[in-house]
């Protein structure tokens, strides 16, 4: 599945709600896929990368990105993934999927995407 480099992987579904960081109910499948991905290929490691929508400030943006991607590493750590096959980043309000002007659009910038990256 991978050559060399790093794939790609967005799930639209890791969102949360306006000024949140908690991984909610309904995003569990979708991480226990991560897992079980990442248990079937020992060598992948992963970048999970926060974003908000464009309610707030700048710097409010940054750290909740921030918390969104480390509660996700966290979740991740507590199912067994070795922390050091999990980097983390926040990009707060500069990478929007969506325009932003309505809920609808906020709500799909308000996420968390994954990078698998294959070790070399």
């Amino acid at each position: 599945m991978y050559s060399t480099g790093y794939h790609e992987f967005v799930n639209p579904n890791i969102t949360f709600t306006s000024g949140s960081y908690s991984i909610s109910e309904v995003n569990d499948s979708n991480m226990v896929y991560i897992v079980n991905y990442l248990n079937d290929f020992p060598s992948v490691k992963i970048r999970v990368e926060g974003h908000t929508d464009s309610d707030g400030g700048a710097q409010f943006n940054l750290d909740l990105s921030r918390k969104r991607a480390e509660s996700v590493k966290k979740w991740l750590i507590d199912q067994g993934i070795q922390v050091e096959r999990i980097s983390t980043i926040g990009y707060g309000k500069s990478r929007p999927i969506r325009g932003g002007s309505t809920a609808e659009e906020k709500a799909v910038n308000r996420r968390v995407e994954i990078q698998f990256i294959k070790s070399e």
